[in-house]
């Protein structure tokens, strides 16, 4: 048998879980569940067609598309929906088409 020790590690107590390895970067730009509550009921499957066709408000469009403002208009202008004079929204189904790059 040989004399040789293994290499040191750290002792488990010193572990943490921040040492795996460095999550993706489109990790950071995944919107909160706080910010989609809406669309909660549409995790755990398909979205029903009723679902496809509700309107979703501008500020979950930006945070699910991960798209500024601009490009959106630029872009997408002819999917908005007027809402109020102030309020603008797109159809859940325009918005996954946006994501899936369709």
């Amino acid at each position: 048998m040989s004399d040789e020790k293994p290499p040191a590690q750290q002792p488990l107590s010193r572990l943490r879980l921040s040492d795996g390895p460095p999550e993706p970067a489109m990790a950071a730009a995944k919107p909160s569940d706080k910010q989609l509550g809406w669309l909660q009921g549409i995790s755990h499957g398909p979205p029903t067609w009723l679902q496809l066709e509700s309107i979703v408000p501008s500020s979950d469009v930006r945070a699910i598309t991960t798209l500024s403002d601009e490009t959106l208009d630029r872009k997408y202008g002819h999917l908005w929906r007027r809402l109020s004079d102030r309020r603008k929204g797109m159809k859940l189904r325009d918005v996954l088409a946006i994501v899936n790059g369709e």
